[in-house]
């Protein structure tokens, strides 16, 4: 991740399976211009090569519609017409944050994917869940983005469904991860990581 003055960012891959080495989870933080980033994480699903791969050309491809369009809607566009193209089966879904860094404002837009977790100065946690939209490469009326304010000493939290689902249940670990996101951000207020 690259560096941001007063910003503070950290990162975590874990695979969820021992010997797993290779998958479709992926992040980024691209820098736009002098005071906007794009935050991103990405699911492709499945695992091994295949989805490695889907996913390689998913990140680049953020990368270069961000460079000539930042904003979400506009660049889950992209990715649609790119899912596409690949004639992909694997379902693949994104969270992507444009963040100006001066206002801090955040737009957001979901494929498919969950939402952040916003945690504001007080420790209150909320999911981000306007701007969703279904996951890539299924057909929709349009890309939809919702705009946050982000306050000074706030936390944004972007995962994949892994840090919550069980195999068995689904997502019920969403609730009790919010929860823990909101409990380590008040108690650990100075230290992202």
């Amino acid at each position: 991740l690259p560096h941001l003055d007063r910003r503070p960012m950290s990162a975590r891959y874990v695979p969820g399976e021992r010997g797993l080495r290779v998958g479709g989870d992926w992040y980024d933080c691209v820098p736009v211009d002098d005071h906007r980033v794009a935050l991103v994480v990405g699911d492709v699903m499945g695992k091994g090569l295949r989805a490695a791969a889907v996913m390689g050309q998913m990140r680049t491809a953020v990368r270069s519609l961000a460079g000539a369009d930042a904003s979400p809607a506009a660049v889950l566009v992209g990715l649609d017409r790119l899912h596409s193209m690949l004639e992909v089966d694997e379902i693949a879904t994104v969270a992507y944050v444009l963040l100006d860094l001066e206002s801090c404002v955040a737009r957001v837009a979901r494929a498919g994917h969950l939402p952040p977790i916003l945690v504001d100065p007080e420790g209150r946690p909320v999911l981000l869940e306007e701007g969703g939209s279904p996951p890539l490469g299924t057909p929709t009326p349009a890309r939809t983005e919702a705009e946050v304010d982000i306050r000074p000493g706030s936390i944004l939290v972007l995962y994949t469904d892994g840090i919550v689902e069980d195999r068995a249940t689904g997502l019920d670990g969403l609730e009790a991860f919010v929860d823990l996101v909101a409990e380590t951000a008040t108690s650990k207020r100075a230290d992202v990581e």
